[in-house]
């Protein structure tokens, strides 16, 4: 078996942040062991885009190698490559897969390199469902979030004052009746992120005394 050491993940059972978009407050799994396991790029591929059950073979062979900071294990999980790429996957009791994590940019790297040394995997997954990656960066869906909120809230609050100065201040132009002003603003915030957007963001954020 081949393993790969001291190395930090970023599991998320929603999402597979790449390394630059990792944040201060993720909570990140210091492993200190991870089997690693050579694959084909359309396998890969195909463990990338898809939530998946990996045969009993495969889970009794990766069962328990995984070993984090302060030999506290997470069960069940590996690392999948070929020599391009590489994903590291945690499963559940029953060998599904429930989290993923990209990997810093030096370690992929290192495990690439490595893998052309490794001997090729023939093992076989079993799709479940196919997963939806946000095509937007962490920081864009924070935002409209963010915006979106407040104004469905301001509405439901008939925050009338509040809901005219957004509005003025996001498309240069007055307007009084709430449901126009909600309506262009929904329509709005579903576009490609703009910079008034930002704006908008700062604005809000500044409204509170507490950080957003």
């Amino acid at each position: 078996m081949n393993f790969y050491y001291e190395i930090k993940l970023n599991f998320s059972d929603n999402e597979l942040y790449k390394f630059y978009e990792w944040s201060e407050n993720d909570k990140l799994d210091l492993i200190k062991k991870i089997p690693v396991i050579k694959v084909k790029t359309a396998l890969l591929k195909d463990i990338y885009n898809n939530n998946f059950e990996i045969s009993e073979e495969l889970f009794n062979y990766i069962s328990g190698k995984t070993i984090v900071k302060d030999n506290l294990n997470i069960e069940n999980a590996c690392i999948f490559c070929d020599t391009k790429n590489c994903i590291a996957i945690e499963f559940d009791k029953n060998r599904k897969s429930i989290a993923r994590s990209a990997l810093l940019l030096e370690d992929e790297n290192n495990i690439c390199e490595v893998s052309f040394s490794i001997k090729m995997k023939d093992i076989e997954i079993k799709k479940l469902d196919k997963l939806n990656y946000s095509n937007e960066f962490r920081q864009e869906t924070k935002i409209k979030n963010v915006i979106t909120k407040e104004i469905l809230e301001l509405y439901k609050n008939k925050d009338k004052n509040k809901l005219e100065y957004l509005y003025y201040e996001w498309f240069n132009e007055k307007e009084t009746n709430l449901d126009i002003i909600l309506k262009k603003m929904m329509q709005d915030i579903k576009e490609e992120l703009k910079n008034i957007h930002c704006e908008i963001y700062k604005i809000i954020k500044m409204s509170y005394k507490y950080s957003v």
